[in-house]
């Protein structure tokens, strides 16, 4: 199984559409990614949720990880269109307390203050192979 990112930029907001399978190789990646992200300056985050085929234990640790990095730089994190397993898996360990979970990508941009009919630049996309182990 695999695992695709999209990262788009709205001004300081940055949108990473998650695709695929999150496991313990891509929660590695995700964690690289956002330190990475969070050193560049890149403080505002928006996670897509939609195409995310599966999801274990390593990869639902993901949105902490990423939450606790971003909030100790002054950062946050919104979570955007969680499948339905997603949303029982953020039910059962009460996530969803912890995130703002929005319906639609765009709904998560604009909350931020950005505009999300304005991207800046073009889409990188990132591919991350064998994330189910």
């Amino acid at each position: 199984m695999s695992l695709e990112v999209v990262q788009r930029s709205f001004g300081d907001v940055t949108v990473l559409e998650l695709k695929g399978w999150i496991g313990v190789i891509g929660y590695r990646h995700l964690t690289t990614l956002i330190t990475e992200l969070i050193a560049q300056g890149r403080l505002k985050f928006v996670f897509d949720y939609s195409e995310v085929s599966y999801i274990d234990s390593a990869g639902n640790a993901f949105p902490v990880a990423a939450y606790t990095a971003a909030r100790n730089s002054g950062g946050a994190i919104k979570l955007a269109e969680p499948t339905k397993r997603i949303t029982e898996i953020l039910t059962i360990t009460r996530l969803l307390s912890v995130f703002e979970i929005y319906d639609r990508t765009e709904d998560a941009v604009v909350a931020f203050g950005a505009d999300p009919s304005r991207p800046d630049g073009p889409s990188i996309v990132r591919r991350f192979p064998d994330s189910s182990s």
